[in-house]
Order: structure tokens, then sequence, then C-alpha cells
């Protein structure tokens, strides 16, 4: 069954707090957020999310859980005394009256500060085992949604299926009577025997101009489609294209008859498949 492209994922350990979040999107994106202290595992995340998604934006939160974990602040001593040093010489030739900026050795200047955990073992294995428990909860969440989507999918192309019945029963009456009237009316314009056999292949031409049939055939044919697709992994775009398709049958016979109640029903069809589309655009 296919799953949205809308929903959330958590997992908290001991190291780790993870969350991902699903949006729709056109295609695939993938976005990782992640600590600097993590970027080295970015390749591994990004393989794992890739893997189990088809389509839509993915967001992954991972940060630390600093309730549970700390960080110890370093200093490289040797570092630090180079670059004092330096600078201090440079303000002795210049004669600069003033003391060394300690704070931004430490903030600018890479390597001389830096932080490291404490007794805990960060590893990407754990860091990938976290992640991969948040994306069991958030399939489970996408799973969850897309059963509503199919629900309601469901619902209307049931709606439609009994609407196209509706509306093939009305128009055959309605395509009887436009015959009989037709016939009556030609020939009493023109009761000519000569012009009879004429007039009568007119009434063929309009006949198939004003026929739906093939219409109701296909917008029936495309329903079918949709509920077999509904029970299939990963069958959004496909769903939206049926119910684009039934859209323009719908509006085809709109054009071709021009019937108070056919119109109607036809109308409602295609604001049906509009619904469908929607609601078809949130899945993978």
């Amino acid at each position: 069954m296919p799953e949205s492209m809308t929903g959330w994922g958590r997992n908290n350990t001991k190291e780790f707090n993870v969350a991902i979040r699903g949006l729709n999107s056109k295609y695939k994106e993938i976005f990782l957020h992640l600590p600097q202290e993590l970027f080295e595992a970015e390749p591994y995340i990004y393989k794992m999310i890739n893997e189990r998604i088809i389509r839509g934006r993915v967001d992954v939160y991972v940060n630390f859980n600093l309730e549970k974990i700390r960080k110890k602040f370093i200093i490289n001593d040797y570092l630090f005394k180079d670059v004092y040093n330096q600078l201090n010489d440079l303000y002795k030739k210049f004669k600069v009256k003033k003391d060394i900026p300690i704070e931004y050795i430490l903030k600018d200047v890479e390597g001389v500060a830096s932080t490291q955990f404490g007794n805990s073992k960060i590893t990407i294995e754990k860091l990938k085992s976290a992640v991969n428990k948040a994306l069991e909860d958030f399939k489970k969440s996408k799973r969850m949604e897309g059963m509503r989507l199919i629900k309601d999918i469901k619902y209307n192309i049931l709606k439609m299926e009994k609407l196209v019945f509706e509306l093939r029963s009305h128009f055959l009456s309605v395509r009887n009577n436009f015959i009989k009237k037709t016939r009556e009316k030609i020939h009493e314009l023109f009761s000519k025997e000569q012009n009879k056999k004429f007039f009568d292949m007119d009434v063929v031409e309009i006949l198939e101009k004003y026929d739906i049939n093939e219409e109701l055939v296909r917008l029936n044919s495309h329903l079918r489609q949709i509920m077999f697709l509904i029970k299939k992994e990963n069958s959004g775009r496909k769903i939206d294209f049926f119910a684009q398709e039934i859209y323009r049958e719908a509006n085809t016979i709109t054009s071709k008859v021009q019937e108070s109640k056919v119109t109607a029903l036809a109308i409602n069809i295609k604001e049906m498949s509009e619904k469908v589309r929607e609601l078809a655009q949130n899945l993978e």
C-alpha cells in the first residue's frame, strides 16, 4: 500500500536525539542537519535515508543528548604557545601597547581549542542505529497517513463509479429522445422523399459526435486502474495520472452533450477527480 510523503519519526538514546520530518515534494530531497562533530557520518546517514525513500522532502535532525552526555574543553598547549609568542613578537616589533587578545586565539585559530566527549564513546555505528530506529518510526507514521489518504481516495472512486453508472443510464434515455426529436424535426422540414436518405445520414453523423460511450468506457477503465493501484506501493504518481485522465474524459462529455443533468453529473466527476489528484499528490 502506498505511503504518504508526510510523516514524523523520533528516537532518543543516551548519546543522540534524532528527529525525521517528511514533507510533500515532486522530487526526492534529503537534507541532513548534523552537529559539526558528526559530519563524517553524513554519507552513511544519507545512504540509509535514500534507500528507504522514493519521493518527497526529508529533513533529518541529529543533536547530542546534552542532559546525558558531557563535553570536555581541550586546549592544544603547543599551538596556543606558538600563536601567543608570535603575536607577542609582533606587538613588540610595532610597539603595540595592548594586551594580547587571548579570546581571539581560542576562537579564531583553528585547532587551539576544541571539545571532546567525556567517557561516552561516540561512534558512527551508534549513530546509524539511532537513525535507523527513528527511520522505522518515520515509516510507520507515513504508512498510517498513507492509509488515511487511500481511504479517502477509495471513497471518491466508489462515488465516481456510481456517478458514471447514473450518467450512462441517463444518457441512454436522453440519446433516444434526441434521436426521436431530431428525426421528427428533419422530416418536418424536409418531407420530400428524395431528401429522406440524405438527411437520415446527417442524423447518423450528428449522433456520432453526440455519442459518449467511448468516454464512459474509458472512465470505468481508469477507475478500475486506480482501485488496483491503491493496493500497490509507490503508486502516487500513477494514481495522479489516472485521476487527471478521468478529469479529461468528464470534460469531453460536458463539451459533447449540453444537457443539464449530464453536465451536472460530469462536473461532479471532475470535482471528485480533482480531490483524488490532491490526495494522490501526497503519496509516494
